[in-house]
């Protein structure tokens, strides 16, 4: 059995297969802002903060963990380890030749 898809996808899947006649392509002029080309996003209300954001995919569960915040120092700190161990290998490389 085929699963249910959003709206947006069903319409990107129907003008996809659509002929190019048929589609109903807008160019933007200088007077239409692009908002008004671009289709809605689908925007709701968290119930933690009432802050919008775009809506989750729906495959998601509910009960999955939520990921654990990240310190920024510290993974600046090991990016810029492993950058400066990746140019030493390839310097002591060129090096050699």
């Amino acid at each position: 059995p085929t699963t249910p898809q959003p709206p947006t996808t069903q319409r990107a899947i129907a003008t996809a297969e659509a002929p190019a006649t048929t589609m109903d392509v807008r160019a933007p002029s200088a007077t239409q802002p692009i908002i008004d080309i671009l289709p809605p996003l689908a925007v709701q209300r968290s119930p933690i903060n009432g802050t919008s954001s775009t809506a989750a995919p729906e495959s998601a569960s509910e009960d999955t963990p939520a990921a654990p915040p990240v310190d920024i120092s510290e993974l600046s700190r090991q990016v810029y380890a492993e950058i400066k161990r990746r140019i030493a290998i390839e310097w002591e490389r060129d090096r050699r030749f």
